[in-house]
């Protein structure tokens, strides 16, 4: 599941104002990763005609997201480059619909968008993900949102390996807070280092490492003289 926080805007009243007053507030907007055998009701699909001719207009039928995603035209897919990849640029097709999800004993179920993403290669990758999004939100972010978790999973593995993310013992969850935050500052300080050492923005793909620290910069005749003679009183003491 991948957070994605977009504004919304809620209306606020209250008695006694002339008009109301707008204010705009932070949505968290998920996107979930789901099976292929997911059960969906498209709501843009067209429905089927009725059995009689006064009948009931009968629903959608439910259909697998794979199979959906396998009878949609090749036109509605959307080419969109992800990221910088090992072998070059990670590009995805995608395509976006408003459904609803099949959900045991639930008769009101709400609307949520459907995202099928899939790898440009000789055998594709495909992921389908269901996000609470609203329209605005463009299927190219949902995607994006979907992909960072590459870069997530990359920053707590470098963290274990350099700044001891995964070594702690805590009784209580304000002390593992604790040592989270101190670790991950500790990395970011290691990244920043690494920045201003080889030249780089501080957005590289490449993670850092202890290595990259900047070198401490070299004592002067004078400080050498005045530690060798705070030594030599503590070894007189």
């Amino acid at each position: 599941m991948r957070p994605l926080s977009t504004p919304d805007r809620h209306r606020i009243t209250g008695s006694g104002c002339a008009q109301d007053v707008e204010q705009p507030v932070r949505r968290l907007v998920t996107v979930l990763e789901v099976r292929a055998d997911t059960l969906v009701r498209d709501l843009h699909a067209r429905r089927p005609r009725r059995r009689r001719r006064f009948g009931r207009r009968r629903e959608v039928p439910w259909r697998r997201v794979d199979a959906w995603a396998a009878q949609q035209p090749a036109a509605r897919w959307q080419r969109l480059r992800i990221r910088a990849g090992e072998k070059g640029p990670l590009e995805v097709e995608l395509l976006s619909t408003g459904v609803q999800a099949w959900a045991d004993g639930q008769t009101k179920r709400p609307t949520e968008r459907l995202t099928v993403i899939r790898t440009v290669e000789a055998q594709p990758r495909t992921w389908y993900t269901l996000s609470n999004a609203a329209a605005e939100v463009s299927a190219s972010q949902l995607a994006r949102a979907h992909a960072a978790r590459h870069r997530g999973e990359e920053v707590f593995a470098e963290g274990k390996g350099e700044v001891g993310l995964g070594q702690y013992e805590v009784r209580r969850w304000d002390g593992w807070h604790h040592h989270m935050t101190l670790s991950l500052l500790a990395l970011w300080f290691v990244s920043l280092e690494r920045s201003q050492v080889r030249g780089e923005k501080g957005g590289g793909e490449q993670l850092p490492g202890a290595a990259d620290l900047q070198p401490t910069a070299a004592d002067t005749p004078a400080e050498r003289g005045a530690d060798h003679a705070a030594d030599q009183l503590c070894t007189a003491a």
